[in-house]
């Protein structure tokens, strides 16, 4: 056994005696044990700053300790389910709106409304508009807002003046399935092979790419692509799904369109293959390609990466405009804690001012509270971060739409997993394996 559980344990006999012989002495005395709850969160770059939001709460209330379990994306989803699978969840975790309605149809987490109605810290309308909203299902709230992101396009300024492009040019990108626009000029005119050539001139060997013009995020490619095909599908006016959530539309032509439109950049040697596209953030920060869309909780890592060389530009406009998936998170609490009130003043202190401006202070995602917001913006502008790529975004609701909040999530984003898969690795038609997911998914319902 571990010399500190040896020592909890140890104390907490002490305290069990304690209690035993005081209230033996005074039947009036009121003891109130120490609490520990436990917290999960996926992203190590937020976690020095949920560690200075616990230590505040615990200087506020000394009887509950926070212990903070922090674990890598993949890791920390599987890790949740095998545990709410066995009774033995966290009391407190980070959750997100993709798992959202699964785990809140199976009543694995609690409603927060009567916490909320008697609190006096709550304060809905200091959220950015919306965030509020997601985590509610049949008109109960199983979450507070804790942050929110949107995408954008990371560039590598030295290529651009290696290719002689002005950056001013990014401002200004558009893109469509038929020609791909501006932005498909860009990825050729930055994409060389080994011989020199860029993706305009005609001796270029696709086969052969020394330096992508453009890579997307497949080792994150999921059914709601948020930062590969989200905003490409969205800016030609397609959603996902109809209002009930039960019909959804990966069959449709202009969805169609888009994945035939990515698929052939990786054809043409303008974008870095699906195969060889693991660990592309740190692909891109090493120089093998020029461009990629990400989201805006990655910040901190492309700036500590490729510092004064990172630039951030607006994504691509679309025939239906400019168009990013805005997504939020929140914390839940476990159905099943042994403490549920604590675990609610810890899920409350992390809404408030105070919590969000220190998560704000630094500066590695955009917190809830439009004020803290405020604050990491400044954060970044202190170190010569323009961010606005990603901010300017969040404020315009015709050029966000939500990330989709359904039944069935986890089933949906296997089947369209695996869809992905064959359709860049494989010589499969996409029109044909995306008709045959979607169908596979209406089922579900």
């Amino acid at each position: 056994m571990p010399k500190r559980m040896m020592v909890v344990l140890a104390a907490v006999v002490i305290v069990i005696v304690v209690v035993v012989f005081a209230t033996r002495e005074d039947p009036d005395v009121v003891v109130d044990d120490d609490v520990t709850l436990e917290y999960t969160l996926w992203d190590a770059d937020q976690l020095p700053a949920y560690e200075e939001v616990a230590q505040a709460f615990m200087e506020e209330h000394p009887e509950i300790e926070i212990n903070i379990v922090q674990m890598g994306w993949g890791d920390y989803w599987d890790d949740l389910t095998r545990r709410l699978a066995v009774d033995d969840a966290p009391d407190v975790w980070t959750n997100h709106v993709a798992f959202f309605r699964d785990f809140a149809e199976r009543g694995q987490m609690l409603a927060l409304d009567d916490w909320m109605a008697e609190s006096g810290r709550v304060e809905l309308d200091a959220f950015m508009p919306g965030l509020d909203e997601l985590f509610v299902y049949e008109g109960s709230t199983y979450g507070l807002p804790k942050d929110w992101d949107t995408v954008a396009v990371l560039y590598n300024r030295e290529h651009l003046a290696e290719a002689g492009i002005d950056e001013e040019e990014l401002r200004d990108l558009t893109w469509n399935p038929d020609d791909g626009g501006s932005l498909q000029e860009l990825m050729a005119r930055l994409s060389i092979d080994a011989a020199g050539n860029n993706g305009l001139d005609a001796d270029f060997d696709a086969n052969n790419v020394v330096r992508y013009g453009m890579t997307w995020p497949f080792d994150f490619m999921s059914a709601w692509g948020q930062t590969q095909f989200a905003h490409f599908a969205a800016s030609l006016g397609w959603e996902f799904h109809d209002e009930t959530g039960s019909q959804f539309y990966y069959d449709d032509p202009e969805f169609v369109s888009a994945i035939e439109w990515m698929r052939d950049m990786t054809d043409a040697g303008y974008a870095m293959p699906f195969e060889d596209s693991e660990s592309v953030n740190e692909l891109f920060v090493a120089g093998e390609a020029s461009l990629t869309t990400d989201g805006s909780w990655m910040i901190g890592f492309y700036v500590d990466g490729l510092e004064d060389s990172l630039g951030f530009a607006p994504l691509p406009a679309g025939p239906e405009g400019r168009n990013s998936m805005f997504n939020g998170l929140s914390d839940a609490i476990w159905a099943g804690t042994d403490h549920p009130e604590e675990a609610w003043k810890w899920v409350e202190f992390m809404a408030t001012r105070e919590a969000q401006e220190i998560v704000g202070s630094h500066g590695v995602v955009f917190p809830a509270i439009e004020s803290a917001t405020e604050t990491a913006y400044e954060v970044y502008a202190d170190r010569g971060v323009d961010v606005s790529a990603f901010t300017e975004l969040a404020f315009d609701e015709e050029q966000t739409h939500l990330h989709p909040i359904v039944a069935n999530a986890t089933e949906i984003d296997s089947i369209m997993q695996d869809a992905f898969q064959r359709i860049w690795l494989g010589p499969v038609d996409p029109a044909e394996e995306l008709s045959r997911a979607n169908a596979e998914i209406n089922e579900l319902f």
